[in-house]
């Protein structure tokens, strides 16, 4: 393997280092991978060592900025959370968004599960649900709050399904720059094979949530809606079930959702 550094730091790595991975102690690349390697191979690891002194891979940020430091952050970048609709399920995910986000991990979650804006709410003073888009905003301006880790603002995602009720408020969250709604989150729609099919024979569909069907849509309105968002703004994203489910990820007998950012 290298026995030096063969491939130099750029001046522009160089200067994301200072402003974000550099402990107050470091100056150099190599002092930052002196940290780590020790905090990951005590008795030390020749290969280990010179294949990320040398930036053959990297690790994620936490680990850069944590490992070997008291700051009790973690080492792991990337969490997908259930959000489920109930106050207190609700409420705990917010709790847990805030948990990751203190050890300096980013996270995703879909909006896919909670009830439509506007929906009775039964044993509530207020009487109808404030819809997943509100909630979803509260967590964006809590995590801009933290901070991630005290290095930069939490990385996020929330996704919907094509099929959820609020679709289309969803799709058009971040149509104006400057808004600030869901300001440091990324957004992602959920499509299958079956809504792309109608979008190319211009057909409609309906949204639902529960088994119950809420209002009828056509395929090709909404997928134009998505892309008018993207041009604009540059979200939402679009994320394929199909895709998704069927790679590795179908081995753990879990049904994606989500995706981290």
């Amino acid at each position: 393997m290298f026995e030096k550094e063969i491939r130099p730091v750029s001046d522009v790595a160089m200067n994301i280092l200072k402003k974000r991975y550099f402990q107050p102690n470091e100056n150099t690349w190599k002092e930052l991978v002196d940290r780590v390697s020790k905090a990951i191979y005590p008795e030390g690891n020749e290969d280990f060592y010179n294949l990320l002194l040398n930036r053959y891979f990297v690790l994620n940020s936490p680990a850069l900025v944590n490992l070997g430091t008291n700051n009790n952050g973690g080492a792991m970048a990337c969490f997908v959370l259930p959000f489920e609709d109930t106050i207190e399920d609700i409420y705990q995910t917010k709790k847990n968004f805030a948990l990751i986000a203190r050890k300096g991990g980013g996270c995703g979650t879909t909006l896919s599960d909670i009830r439509p804006e506007g929906s009775k709410v039964h044993g509530s003073s207020h009487g109808y649900a404030g819809g997943p888009i509100k909630f979803a905003d509260t967590i964006s301006h809590d995590m801009h709050a933290l901070t991630q880790s005290g290095f930069r603002e939490m990385a996020i995602m929330f996704t919907m399904s094509v099929y959820h009720p609020d679709i289309m408020k969803f799709i058009s969250a971040k149509y104006n720059e400057g808004d600030k709604r869901i300001e440091n989150a990324n957004i992602s729609v959920v499509v299958d094979n079956e809504f792309m099919k109608k979008v190319a024979n211009n057909e409609t569909y309906w949204t639902e949530f529960n088994g119950k069907k809420y209002e009828e849509l056509q395929a090709r309105q909404v997928f134009e809606a998505i892309v008018e968002g993207i041009w604009r703004n540059g979200e939402p994203g679009l994320l394929f079930s199909e895709a998704i489910n069927d790679s590795p990820y179908k081995y753990t007998g879990q049904f994606i959702k989500a995706t981290n950012p």
